[in-house]
């Protein structure tokens, strides 16, 4: 693979779960990436958003927040794909995530 994807991390598995890893661990080892195949960035814990060029793609994590809360690391984020959409970078959304990049689109999440 010549690109990582970049996995924003905007959540934490529910305690009963967390033994078995962290969102982006999950997502690494249900999509056949090694660890050098994906770049993490924790956004809800604070991590600044990278540069967008060079990612093959962004997977957006799952989250207990809600998208309506707008929180300021959720709004950051949001920006941050908006443009990464508009500028063609593939973009995919598992729960929380998927309403994410709703919002960031424009669309309506309730």
């Amino acid at each position: 693979m010549n690109s990582p994807f970049l996995i924003l991390e905007t959540g934490q598995p529910v305690a009963s779960m967390r033994r078995h890893g962290t969102f982006p661990h999950w997502i690494r080892v249900a999509a056949g990436l090694r660890r050098d195949d994906a770049v993490v960035a924790n956004v809800e814990a604070g991590d600044p958003l990278p540069a967008r060029e060079g990612f093959a793609g962004v997977i957006v994590t799952g989250s207990g927040a809600m998208v309506t809360d707008r929180h300021e690391w959720s709004e950051r984020s949001s920006a941050w794909l908006r443009e990464a959409a508009h500028e063609g970078l593939p973009l995919l959304g598992i729960c929380y995530g998927h309403h994410l990049i709703a919002h960031a689109l424009g669309g309506e999440v309730g």
